[in-house]
């Protein structure tokens, strides 16, 4: 079986649609660099796994942003997945429902701080699917402008169930990012994403995993950005072989 994680399966180094894409979106398109805005994204994920019968899945994550305020946003965001376990047939369906909020708590004109609070909801609609578990995940985010087209944005993240099914594993996963993000010419960045994750529970085969992505991404027009991102597991105990996404976000004001 291929463990399912709201974190999309065995955790690449994506996050894409926190923290880290927003400000490479608003740097690349003129706007303040840690603002939010209210946007729609759809990123659509690959993933690999190194394991007898070559198991894969696909994850198309639907997400809704609304920012009362420059510094809020309020995100709801819907998985649809298709995991094809390698020893039978595939299975299509939802994957866990999340609602996030998250704030920004300090601004400096180069350095901001980020603090918030995501829930993950049992509503998958298959248990291959989803971890059939209510799970929080506080959030700690900052963002330092390093030099005039380059910024470094340290993100921590804890994911942790506390209700659902008990014959399902509890989840206590810290994970840790160093995003560092390049501005370039006509509108382009990249961005490099090393993730770090420990299974603090010491009970799912994702213990102690370190993965690398590289995000490539440009803002074709003032409301709409695209970007594609390929991750590898560098070392770790799973056996995470490789994922590549893409992302499409409209910005609605």
């Amino acid at each position: 079986m291929v463990l399912s994680l709201p974190w999309g399966g065995v955790p690449p180094a994506r996050g894409q649609e926190a923290v880290g894409a927003g400000i490479a979106e608003n740097i690349a398109a003129g706007r303040s660099a840690t603002d939010f805005h209210s946007r729609l994204r759809i990123s659509s994920a690959y993933l690999s796994l190194d394991r007898p019968g070559d198991p894969w899945r696909v994850s198309t994550r639907l997400s809704g942003t609304y920012a009362p305020h420059p510094s809020v946003a309020l995100r709801l965001k819907l998985p649809l997945v298709y995991a094809d376990p390698g020893d039978s047939g595939g299975t299509f369906g939802t994957g866990d429902l999340s609602a996030r909020v998250l704030w920004r708590a300090w601004k400096h004109p180069r350095a901001a701080a980020f603090v918030g609070l995501e829930f993950f909801f049992p509503t998958a609609s298959d248990p291959l699917l989803g971890t059939e578990k209510y799970s929080l995940v506080p959030t700690a985010a900052a963002f330092f402008q390093i030099r005039d087209n380059l910024y470094f944005i340290p993100v921590y993240q804890q994911l942790i169930s506390y209700a659902g099914n008990d014959e399902r594993a509890d989840l206590n996963i810290l994970r840790i990012r160093t995003i560092l993000l390049a501005q370039w010419p006509e509108r382009w960045w990249t961005l490099l994403d090393p993730g770090f994750l420990w299974d603090l529970e010491d009970d799912l085969p994702t213990s102690n995993t370190m993965t690398l992505g590289l995000e490539v991404g440009k803002q074709v027009t003032d409301r709409i950005a695209l970007s594609g991102k390929p991750s590898i597991q560098v070392y770790g105990s799973e056996d995470f072989a490789w994922a590549f996404e893409l992302s499409f976000t409209f910005r609605l004001e």
